[in-house]
């Protein structure tokens, strides 16, 4: 897996942290996100396998919408502009 090589960090000037940029954008997007993934586990301080879980309990559920009919008539323009986009 990756190392987090403290001794490669150096100054650079636009043109290499441009370089940089353009070497990731050249990765595959499960590259990008396992090293997304890594950097995310080393700053935060938890194990890359298994990221601590959000605490639910801070969260309360409630209904958006108040009224049936303004719901209804949400899933009507949903469904019209469905409509459109297949035609």
């Amino acid at each position: 897996m990756y190392r987090l090589d403290r001794t490669a960090f150096k100054r650079q000037t636009a043109e290499e942290a441009d370089k940089q940029g353009t070497y990731w954008r050249r990765q595959a997007p499960e590259e990008r996100l396992r090293a997304l993934m890594y950097l995310n586990a080393q700053v935060y301080g938890y194990v890359q396998s298994g990221p601590p879980k959000m605490d639910k309990s801070k969260f309360k559920f409630r209904r958006r919408m108040q009224s049936e009919y303004l719901y209804q008539d949400f899933l009507e323009l949903i469904q019209a502009l469905n409509q459109n986009q297949k035609t």
